[in-house]
């Protein structure tokens, strides 16, 4: 499964090609379970409404779109208790505005404000070289996908977000 979760870090014109012989191993492979996930996989996301150029994360060293998410996260973390005052959530919401202003200079400035655990870059900095080497032809697209599931899979991918909003949530009050 980690493999079809993967497959998201190649280079979208690759993904076609090796999606049926990774749906072959799915299929037979024990998980019996994930078999009618197939079909919606490949009609969904391979073949249909949404394409492989769509969802891809080739070549990006960012793999999350979910600010929202990410910001409900860390409003959370902040307020650290439900159903927070409105006079709280106020004061939290003005100074997270003040903060984005200082985040959209340091944007402007080409400064990053991202931080990344060492465990987050060298498993980047690997991909970058599966990458290159795609690009160079010296690995096929393949070998890629299953090199780059031992160096991510779902459980680890998500800790690592967390942790890294976590960080980012710790910077910035």
């Amino acid at each position: 499964m980690s493999s079809v979760y993967v497959s998201s870090i190649d280079t979208a014109e690759h993904v076609p090609l090796f999606f049926p012989e990774l749906k072959r191993r799915l299929l037979e492979s024990e998980l019996t379970k994930l078999h009618d996930l197939v079909p919606y996989i490949e009609n969904t996301w391979i073949n249909g409404m949404w394409n492989p150029s769509n969802w891809g994360h080739f070549n990006q060293a960012i793999r999350t779109n979910n600010d929202v998410e990410g910001f409900h996260n860390k409003m959370n973390h902040i307020c650290q208790q439900a159903n927070v005052e409105f006079s709280t959530l106020v004061k939290e919401l003005h100074k997270e505005a003040v903060f984005i202003h200082t985040t959209a200079v340091h944007v402007f400035r080409g400064q990053t404000t991202r931080k990344r655990k060492p465990a987050q870059v060298a498993c980047q900095d690997q991909l970058e070289s599966l990458w290159e080497q795609l690009s160079n032809k010296k690995i096929d697209a393949f070998r890629v996908v299953k090199k780059a599931a031992g160096l991510i899979t779902p459980q680890e991918y998500w800790e690592a977000e967390e942790e890294s909003r976590a960080d980012l949530d710790d910077d910035d009050h």
